[in-house]
């Protein structure tokens, strides 16, 4: 009955956009992640990570629109920050800043997703030149 009380809340909250705060006991047990990520890559992008995106076989599938999709599966989940939301910008050189942002949602007491945005842009121009999105799912396992 305590179980369900606390889901119920833990889905009220992710509803509202106010996700609870997640501490690493909230996390006890085996979980497996799917992960999913989006680069939308600028045919004039320099940045080097490009390349070495276009180059890695098999986990990533180029798109019509010059995007590429990776998929993972059963991954265990990777050591979180616990924060519910971070953002940081940065100055990558003099030419290229960039912004992260990590958000968790908490679907339920066995169920949580991290998202992570990833986008820069060219500093006197303003024209973006990549926006990439992690988004991974995890899922207690059950015995």
């Amino acid at each position: 009955m305590l179980k369900r009380i606390v889901a119920f809340l833990l889905m009220a909250f992710a509803l509202s956009g106010c996700s609870p705060e997640v501490t690493e006991d909230m996390l006890i047990g085996e979980w497996m992640c799917h992960y999913e990520g989006v680069y939308d890559i600028e045919k004039t992008s320099t940045d080097d990570r490009n390349f070495e995106i276009n180059n890695i076989p098999v986990k990533y599938e180029k798109q019509k629109d010059n995007s590429i999709t990776e998929q993972s599966y059963n991954l265990a989940p990777e050591k979180f920050s616990f924060e519910r939301y971070r953002k940081e910008h940065h100055n990558l050189d003099k030419n290229i800043e960039y912004e992260d942002i990590w958000e968790y949602q908490y679907v339920s007491e066995d169920e949580f997703k991290y998202v992570h945005t990833y986008s820069s842009r060219d500093i006197q121009t303003k024209k973006p030149s990549e926006l990439n999105v992690w988004t991974t799912r995890c899922v207690r396992q059950k015995n």
